[in-house]
């Protein structure tokens, strides 16, 4: 994750969480596949993660950063979609 490594810190994520699903570190390891997947520009897997950091962890500081990454995503999607729609009405 700190060496932008996605795909592998994906992997070590969910690889630590199903060893140890009621770790501690759980909610980091979920907010933080969540944002290997931001950086992917897999902005529907990212948000499934946030979304479950929120349900599952919601008074955790994960949950409010969480909660900020999915606004973000839904800016970035509406500006595409804007995007998309203005071209198309520009051809």
């Amino acid at each position: 994750y700190q060496q932008s490594d996605y795909p592998m810190a994906i992997k070590q994520y969910q690889k630590l969480l199903s060893k140890n699903p009621r770790s501690a570190k759980a909610a980091t390891a979920l907010y933080r596949q969540g944002v290997s997947f931001y950086h992917l520009n897999s902005f529907d897997d990212a948000k499934a993660f946030f979304t479950k950091v929120i349900r599952s962890y919601p008074r955790s500081i994960e949950a409010i950063q969480a909660s900020s990454q999915i606004k973000r995503i839904n800016t970035i999607q509406n500006l595409k979609k804007q995007q998309e729609w203005e071209s198309k009405m520009v051809q």
